[in-house]
């Protein structure tokens, strides 16, 4: 920190300043091919140890108050946005129950829709992986018309129990809808798989 504190840093550069002051403080020679690699040591708490320089210290507290804010509000946003389409579903449903004595959005839709999905990215994901090298991919087509089949079937139920007009609207807001959910399920399932792949079983040697 002495060469930070006695201001011999030459460029203007706040940024620079700042990795300088760094590669100063852990021994560094202060060149950007040293200090380039010290991002883990951008911490509020440990800044007076870093640089007692006020000004550096201005810019990283910035810095940090500035990704804590983004994260707040991308939360705020993901909950906002949740509760909207939560009440946009229930709503909807509602009205078409009480309307056509018919929901768009249930288990059963969800269920089929997700498995439709599934078959066909599947498909395109091996088609894409067999004419890359040249093998045949009726298996690949196969699944996609599987999966197209019983889509185009949950879109003609819907017009067929409703009208045209909300039958396109539902349509359209269901296959949405279910889409997304069907990605944050397969997140979901890939992360419980992780975690179970992880855990340890624990023995009891007293049995």
């Amino acid at each position: 920190g002495e060469l930070c504190n006695k201001s011999l840093v030459s460029s203007t550069d706040p940024i620079f300043h700042i990795m300088f002051c760094m590669g100063c403080h852990l021994g560094k020679s202060g060149t950007s091919e040293n200090t380039l690699a010290i991002p883990s040591l951008f911490f509020t708490s440990h800044l007076d140890n870093i640089c007692p320089d006020d000004k550096i210290k201005s810019y990283l507290y910035f810095d940090n108050l500035k990704g804590y804010k983004m994260i707040v509000l991308s939360i705020i946003a993901i909950i906002v946005a949740l509760i909207v389409i939560y009440v946009s579903i229930t709503s909807f449903n509602s009205w078409t129950n009480k309307k056509f004595k018919y929901t768009f959005f249930n288990w059963t839709s969800y269920i089929i829709i997700s498995i439709s999905y599934a078959l066909i990215a599947l498909g395109v994901y091996l088609y894409l992986g067999a004419s890359k090298v040249g093998e045949d991919v009726l298996n690949e087509y196969i699944l996609i018309f599987i999966g197209s089949i019983v889509v185009l079937g949950v879109i003609l139920f819907n017009f067929s129990e409703t009208n045209f007009m909300v039958g396109m609207i539902g349509t359209v807001f269901q296959l949405v809808v279910h889409l997304a959910l069907s990605l944050a399920g397969l997140i979901a399932l890939v992360v419980m798989i992780g975690v179970a792949s992880n855990t340890k079983p624990v023995y009891n040697m007293n049995d």
